[in-house]
């Protein structure tokens, strides 16, 4: 009787190592190996024998850190010409001192990058003295903050525009450009506009309402439709009445973004779509 116990036992023993081996060789087939060495010249050599296998370097995923270099070569390489930074990576565009937004606009889910900020911060920045800042290479400010700010995105090529204010109010126009940059817009038009003046039409938008907002379409350096015609502007201008009839009355003082011909060296306190005498304290706008 001994023997058939011994048998059984043996048989155990043995279905026990094959379920052993046939589970190692499983789990090999399903997780890369790691063969760390010296080279003959001392440096350090890692490989694996999964490509997707993280590698970890004092807890630094390497191959992450390759995707962020090869995204920071091509922000480089796109800084000046057309590619906006948010549209590479949100997390290559912070560290690169850019500021996205990615909560406003239904429907098309790329990211925007800031291009300029208009504040109410005190300082003569948009000014009607200063109108070649629409159009000129010259950087103001940083991203990051409240105060007037024109950025490298003010250059890339440009389709869709959105003003958000710090009040939560925003307005969009997509497709208002044919891949152009702002500055080369600028450039093109009169400063003022008098005639075959380029304007667009909002897409969406999220405003409260203006008995004197005359329409919420965005002017580009639009004159002043008052019969006296003191206050045209330059830049981005919206029409609201002020003390005459629409549209575009007094445009500089009540629907600019800061600059008006009658105070030529003083940045108005009129924040755009907002119009004046609003409780917002900057506008920002981004672009795609």
């Amino acid at each position: 009787m001994a023997r058939p116990s011994s048998v059984r036992t043996m048989t155990s023993h043995t279905l026990t190592l094959l379920a052993v081996l046939l589970l190692t060789a499983l789990v090999g087939t399903c997780t890369g190996e790691a063969v760390l060495e010296e080279d003959d010249f001392g440096r350090l050599i890692i490989n694996t024998t999964d490509p997707s296998q993280p590698v970890l370097v004092n807890g630094v995923d390497v191959q992450e850190l390759q995707h962020t270099v090869a995204s920071l070569v091509n922000v480089a390489r796109g800084s000046s010409s057309s590619i906006h930074p948010c549209s590479i990576g949100l997390d290559t565009a912070a560290f690169l001192g850019h500021k996205c937004e990615t909560r406003l606009v239904g429907g098309d889910a790329r990211p925007w990058t800031l291009a300029a900020r208009f504040s109410n911060d005190g300082v003569d920045t948009w000014t009607w003295s200063n109108y070649i800042l629409w159009s000129n290479n010259e950087l103001v400010g940083t991203a990051q903050g409240s105060g007037d700010f024109k950025g490298t995105a003010w250059f890339g090529q440009t389709t869709d525009l959105l003003f958000v204010s710090d009040i939560g109010e925003w307005i969009a126009y997509e497709d208002a450009l044919a891949q152009q940059s702002l500055s080369s817009l600028f450039a093109s038009v009169p400063v003022p506009c008098s005639s075959g003046c380029p304007s667009f039409a909002a897409t969406q938008q999220n405003i409260t309402s203006n008995p004197d907002r005359c329409d919420t379409k965005v002017y580009l350096n639009p004159r002043d439709h008052d019969p006296n015609g003191q206050s045209p502007t330059c830049g981005f201008g919206w029409s609201f009445r002020y003390n005459q009839a629409c549209p575009l009355d007094d445009v500089g003082h009540s629907g600019s973004l800061g600059p008006d011909s009658y105070f030529a060296t003083e940045e108005q306190r009129v924040l755009g779509f907002l119009g004046r005498d609003s409780d917002a304290t900057f506008v920002e706008l981004y672009v795609r």
